[in-house]
């Protein structure tokens, strides 16, 4: 009979013993999850991606005031991306249309780039833009204009309402902030967009 016992108590801390290190990596995983969650959020908060909210109408159709964007710091801008500057302490989202050593060319609604190392112009088109690319009806180059090195040459895609490299010149790569994502929250009000807007 005692023998009974003794093996049915051992049995129950037995019992209790496998519960209690089951708790135990539970909570030791749950633990890391959280430590890696928050490892995760400060890289992305202040290394690697950070939220921007469009204000204005320069970047229509392509993006829409209200729109919330994932900036990405660490890439280097290339003919196509739009990206993220501050000029004179104002924010900015463009289009970079040429780099270092293209030419950029500006023909009535056109627009042209004729690439470092290359003779030729090519008419450069993006999807979403709208607009004519002089701000008017001239069908003679308004200008050509060399980008200088470590810089770009940046466009709004809504052309006739975008105050641009055509008013400012072309930007430093030190003044830009990143390039944005293809991933853009479309409502900030949506649970996701609150979290990336908070971050």
């Amino acid at each position: 009979m005692n023998a009974f016992f003794a093996s049915n108590e051992e049995e129950i801390i037995e019992q209790k013993n496998i519960k209690r290190r089951a708790k135990k990596i539970i909570g030791d995983v749950i633990t890391v999850l959280l430590l890696i969650l928050c490892v995760f959020l400060v890289f992305t908060k202040f290394i690697w991606l950070y939220p921007v909210e469009v204000d204005g109408d320069s970047m229509n159709n392509t993006l829409t005031s209200g729109d919330l964007l994932l900036v990405d710091r660490l890439s280097k801008p290339k003919r196509g991306d739009v990206i993220v500057f501050t000029l004179y302490e104002k924010l900015y989202i463009k289009r970079v249309v040429a780099l270092e050593g293209d030419t950029v060319g500006i023909w009535g609604e056109n627009l042209y780039v004729k690439k470092a190392g290359s003779e030729v112009f090519e008419l450069v088109t993006y999807d979403g833009v709208i607009g004519k690319t002089n701000y008017g009806n001239d069908k003679t180059f308004l200008y050509e204009w060399e980008v200088r090195e470590n810089c770009v040459y940046v466009l709004g895609d809504n052309r006739e309402n975008s105050t641009d490299s055509r008013a400012f010149g072309q930007i430093q790569l030190d003044l830009v902030n990143g390039v944005v994502h293809q991933f853009i929250i479309d409502n900030k009000d949506e649970p996701l967009g609150k979290f990336y807007k908070y971050l």
